[in-house]
């Protein structure tokens, strides 16, 4: 199940009702970073890209708002910003930890 933490913007919420329309029950796991990432690749479709080399440049200069949170890449093509979802299996399904900026987890990493 969608832990309703997560489902605190109009995005989510359209998103998190939209999915539960069609496949009846709630998104799980990664469910909207899936949709981000499958959005990022159509919209580089959709601009005419169309090999691997074009896919990769048009990623690595995007900008754009997703379901999760805004999505742009550093140099080592790291997300930029926005919550990190720290995810655990439990009872066979995936259950939110945690969720921690991207800062918070490149200095908790380096200490």
């Amino acid at each position: 199940m969608l832990d309703p933490g997560l489902v605190d913007t109009e995005t989510r919420k359209d998103f998190n009702a939209a999915y539960q329309g069609y496949f009846r029950e709630s998104p799980v796991g990664y469910g909207m970073e899936y949709s981000d990432a499958a959005g990022l690749m159509l919209a580089a479709l959709d601009s005419g890209v169309r090999t691997r080399r074009g896919m990769d440049a048009w990623i690595d200069a995007t900008d754009t708002e997703g379901i999760t949170k805004s999505i742009s890449f550093d140099a080592a093509g790291e997300v930029r910003e926005g919550p990190i979802f720290v995810l655990q299996v439990q009872a066979g399904r995936f259950k939110q930890v945690a969720s921690v900026g991207y800062e918070t987890l490149i200095y908790d990493c380096l200490i």
